[in-house]
């Protein structure tokens, strides 16, 4: 016996049922949004304003509960390390000293807000300009450690309670001529990529802003804050972190040690 039924009429009824079980899908989606319900497997965001501002004697509603879980945890700060390092946060951030996207030390240039759940909402969302959205790749739990993270970056009084790896330096530099680090630094361009206080025209955005420099913990990121990595560091940048955006401006080792006492004056 023959079926009556061809492979075009198998196909057909193939189509038919996949366009049937698409069309029921978006009929529970627009449902959904009608009743004002998220649909299926759609997570509701966190009511995290953005802006400081409220209309008619407002208030900011309050921290999720997960902010007091999270920050200051030395725990979830240093798994928060590990995952920012394995999602090459890096590649902008600089290792929180800041590049492409923006610094995160000493309060941090954080243009959505810099409280906990909003660290983490800029993450999970992204934001125009550059910054991804890592809701789909990065896991919940994940996303609050690495916020976790960057906010204790950005707070040196939290870094040591938190138990972070990064010691408050105390520098002191020998030896230095202040001013002559102050005109080294004009005469080699430095404001042309740094914020440099003191320094005329050093307005520059390339670079990190080097503001209270003196108190970081890091130097680019990736080594304690001391004078012999601070002129190491203004002495051969590429040995230590290749291809970053800092040159190698052929100092002297005079040369170097006065811009690095200059900049452990910018408390």
């Amino acid at each position: 016996m023959s079926s009556r039924h061809g492979p075009r009429d198998s196909r057909l009824f193939t189509y038919v049922s996949i366009g049937l079980v698409a069309g029921v899908a978006a009929f529970v989606a627009q449902q959904s949004l009608a009743e004002g319900t998220p649909p299926p497997n759609v997570q509701k965001p966190l009511n995290v304003p953005v802006s400081p501002l409220f209309p008619n004697g407002g208030a900011a509603p309050p921290p999720p509960t997960q902010v007091k879980q999270y920050e200051g945890n030395p725990t979830y700060i240093a798994a928060g390390h590990a995952i920012f390092d394995h999602y090459n946060c890096s590649g902008c951030h600089f290792h929180g000293a800041g590049g492409m996207g923006p610094a995160f030390y000493n309060d941090g240039h954080f243009i959505y807000g810099g409280r906990l759940d909003q660290i983490y909402a800029s993450i999970y969302q992204g934001r125009p300009n550059g910054m991804p959205s890592w809701a789909q790749i990065i896991p919940q739990q994940e996303i609050w450690e690495i916020a976790a993270y960057v906010k204790a970056l950005s707070e040196p009084s939290q870094q040591s309670a938190a138990g972070s790896p990064l010691p408050l330096p105390t520098p002191a530099i020998s030896g230095g001529n202040v001013e002559n680090g102050a005109a080294l630094i004009t005469k080699n361009g430095c404001g042309s990529c740094h914020e440099i206080p003191g320094i005329h025209n050093a307005t520059g955005t390339v670079g990190p802003p080097l503001t209270h420099i003196a108190g970081r913990a890091v130097i680019a990121g990736v080594m304690p804050n001391t004078p012999d990595n601070m002129t190491a560091w203004i002495s051969n940048p590429q040995a230590i972190v290749p291809g970053n955006a800092m040159p190698n401006l052929g100092l002297k080792d005079n040369d170097v040690r006065d811009i690095a006492t200059y900049l452990y004056t910018l408390r």
